[in-house]
Order: structure tokens, then C-alpha cells, then sequence
């Protein structure tokens, strides 16, 4: 069975989603993977500085996370996605600008800062609209239909990306903004709120923060951040380490992000199908450890190709990690709380990558020029992650963990694909 017919199976609003988050992860990837890349070569920033501005955006993603998965609850998910492309928007055209006028770092910094917490709203409000309209042991397979619409985005934006700065840096976000506008449109005009929002009491802090007493799922945050952090090294150190170390041009950089979304076009759902049988914390384990493995194989790149090689690995990670991540999640949630727990997630989430590229960033600037030394740190996180999830995995209940062992189409029905 294909994706496509699967997708149709599903509720509308997945297929709008799909398609909302595979134009929105176009016009994101056409300029982030180069954004490293323009402050230090250009603007002469240093690497240590860059991390460390990549972790305060990230903090600030973070903080859209919990933010936009309590506001979704609260307000209903459509409203919130359409508040953070609005805000993204903005950024991205102010950006444009202060790169076409040479405004200097702070003010790109603060746009990019603003622009990362306006970016994580969105991420909460959509998977947990996915959860409402998806029944759990279908859930996977509308995670996987989601990176595959984010991952053809990025299939197209890095080469264009690659192509565009080679002219005009400022054309970048421009057009980054260009499309973040249409899909913006999309969204008001097609998309069916599943909810005007599921909670009605106030929240507060204290409320918010009965969280740490699902112990289960505080531990599986806790280890999701090992992984996170590893997975945070693909924009930003991955990039600057191809282009200044090893000396590939930032075409060539495009093409390989293009062969990450590719991969994850192709190959994600028939993954998904493959690995369906096994507990989804094992397939995490596994995945973790390819991800260590792919990015310890960079220190040993010595062009192109092994780069290519390297990225084959990264992102067959990836690709068994991220519908079961979510998954999972959305399992150990009640219904009313999807927003929260999808928000937390996403706080660690984005936790693990803002201390990826400052890691990275410390450990290349530390590092003399030692490759050995910046992926052996990641490769020994990667490989604790793997170990982290294996240990969870006894935890978790096989209603949890594989929900296709204890449920059926009578207690939980698949239902018909509605109108939006």
C-alpha cells in the first residue's frame, strides 16, 4: 500500500496538515541551512558565537512549544497555527530586510530569535490536532505521512537555497517569507478546526507543572534530550564542518539536505510498514544508534561522497525516530491534554537541539582541528540515548509502546476520511 493511499484514508485535516507542513519546511530549509554559513563567512561571526545564538533561538523554541501545546488545548489547534505563520512571516520579510540594508548581527539575531519561537507554535497545535482525528494504532503512520510531506519541503528548499545564496542572501528569506504567506492562506481557507479547544479551567504554572508526576514520560524527555542533542548537529556544525573543513561548496551542501528530504520522501513510510511490529521504544533504540553511528563516519570524510555516506546513515536515524517519537508521546497523553504533552516534548525537543549546535560549536572551536574529537562527543551521546530508550522500553506497557498488540477495529474504530 502506498502513501498516497494511505493518506487518503485518513481524516482530511491530515492531508492539509501534510501539505501545510511540507511548504512551510520548504520555505524554512531554503534559508536555515545556510544561515551559519552567512554569519560566519560573511559577517565574520565566530563559530562559538553562532552556537551560542542558535541556543538562545532554540531556548526560545522551546518556550513556543509549551506555550503554543498549552494555548492549543486551551484556544483550539487552528488558531494557533495560524498565529505562528502570521508572526513567522513577519520575521522572515524583516530579516530580508536587515540583511539587504547590512544592519549587523544583533538585529538578525534578535529576527531569527523571534522567528524560532514563532516556528515552534506551530509544532504542537499540528500533532496534536493529528492525535485528535487519529486513533493510536494508526498514529505512526500519520506521524510518517507528516515527515514525509516536511521532508519533500526539504527534498526542494536547501538546492534552491544553495543556488540563491550564491546571489543574494537577502532573496533568501524573501522568498522564505514569500511562502510562508501562501501557506498561511492555505490554512484559513481549508482547514476545519478539530476543536475549539478541549480544556476550560486556567492555566497556570503549578497546573502546568504536574507533569513531573508522570514519571514514565518525564524519563523518556529526559532521554529524548540525549537524542535531540545529536540531531541538533545537522544544520548548523554538520554544515560549517562540510563547507570549511572538508571543503565541499554550498551547492554541493544543498544537495545533501536534498538527499536527506529525498530519503525521508521515499523511505519513511515504507519503514514504518516494516518495523510496525516491534516496540516502538526498540525502534527509537535503534534509530538513536544510526544517528550515532553516521555522524562519528563524518570525522572520517574526506569529500563529497563521504559526506553522501555519512548523511545515508543521519538520516535512516531519523527516519525510525521521528514517527515513533511523536507516537509514543500522543500514547501516554489523555485526550485533553494533547497540546501539554506534545508542548513538553517539543520544550525538550527543542532543549536538545539549541544544545546541539553550541556543543558542536564549542567542540570544533576546542578541537584544534581534531575531526576525531567533535563526532566522537556526539557519537558517545548517541550511543547513551540508544541505551536510554532500551531501559524505558521495560517500562512502558505494550498498550503504550505497540498499541496494534492490545487494540482492534472494534474498540477503536478507524472511522471515514471527513470534509475540511
Amino acid at each position: 500500500m502506498s502513501a498516497l493511499s494511505v493518506l487518503r484514508n485518513h481524516d482530511r485535516r491530515v492531508l492539509i496538515l501534510v501539505a501545510c507542513r511540507s511548504f512551510t519546511a520548504f520555505g524554512f530549509s531554503i534559508v536555515f541551512p545556510f544561515l551559519s554559513i552567512y554569519m560566519h563567512n560573511v559577517m565574520k561571526i565566530p563559530m562559538a558565537a553562532i552556537g551560542m545564538l542558535f541556543f538562545t533561538s532554540s531556548v526560545a523554541g522551546a518556550l513556543g512549544q509549551l506555550v503554543g501545546g498549552e494555548l492549543s488545548d486551551r484556544f483550539g489547534r487552528k488558531r494557533l497555527l495560524v498565529s505562528s505563520l502570521a508572526i513567522r512571516a513577519s520575521t522572515f520579510f524583516l530579516m530580508s530586510l536587515a540583511v539587504l540594508k547590512d544592519l549587523g548581527f544583533f538585529p538578525l539575531a534578535a529576527l531569527i530569535v523571534v522567528g524560532m519561537f514563532s516556528g515552534r507554535l506551530f509544532e504542537p497545535a499540528a500533532s496534536a490536532m493529528i492525535s485528535d482525528v487519529t486513533p493510536p494504532a494508526r498514529r505512526q503512520e500519520a506521524y510518517a505521512l507528516l515527515r514525509i510531506g516536511i521532508n519533500f519541503g526539504w527534498a526542494i528548499g536547501p538546492a534552491m537555497g544553495g543556488f540563491l545564496a550564491s546571489f543574494s542572501y537577502a532573496f533568501l528569506f524573501l522568498t522564505s517569507g514569500i511562502v510562508t504567506v501562501i501557506v498561511l492562506f492555505l490554512l484559513l481557507a481549508r482547514l476545519k478546526d478539530s476543536g475549539t479547544g478541549t480544556r476550560s479551567e486556567r492555566t497556570s504554572l503549578r497546573e502546568m507543572a504536574q507533569i513531573v508526576h508522570d514519571k514514565i514520560f518525564l524519563s523518556y524527555n529526559l532521554n529524548s534530550l540525549l537524542l535531540f542533542l545529536v540531531a541538533g548537529q545537522l544544520m548548523v556544525t554538520l554544515s560549517v564542518y562540510a563547507v570549511d573543513w572538508v571543503g565541499i561548496s554550498k551547492i554541493q551542501l544543498g544537495y545533501l539536505f536534498t538527499l536527506n528530504g529525498l530519503m525521508v520522501v521515499f523511505l519513511q513510510f515504507p519503514c514504518v510498514a516494516l518495523l510496525k511490529r516491534f516496540r516502538m521504544s526498540r525502534v527509537m533504540a535503534l534509530g538513536s544508534l544510526l544517528y550515532a553511528f553516521g555522524y562519528f563516519s563524518a570525522a572520517f570524510a574526506t569529500g563529497f561522497g563521504c559526506l553522501i555516506a555519512s548523511m545515508i546513515v543521519v538520516t535512516l536515524g531519523e527516519i525510525l525516530v521521528s514517527p515513533a517519537s511523536l507516537a509514543l508521546v500522543a500514547n501516554m497523553s489523555s485526550p485533553e491534554k494533547y497540546g501539554r504533552y506534545m508542548g513538553v516534548y517539543g520544550l525538550f525537543d527543542s532543549l536538545g537541539h539549541s544544545l546541539g549546535p553550541l556543543v558542536g560549536g564549542l567542540a570544533m572551536e576546542g578541537s584544534r582541528g581534531q575531526p576525531f574529537v567533535v563526532w566522537g562527543v556526539i557519537g558517545v551521546v548517541g550511543v547513551a540515548a540508544s541505551i536510554g530508550f532500551l531501559a524505558i522500553g521495560k517500562r512502558l506497557s505494550p498498550a503504550i509502546d505497540h498499541p496494534r498488540m492490545e487494540m482492534t477495529p472494534v474498540s477503536v474504530p478507524i472511522g471515514t476520511p471527513t470534509d475540511a
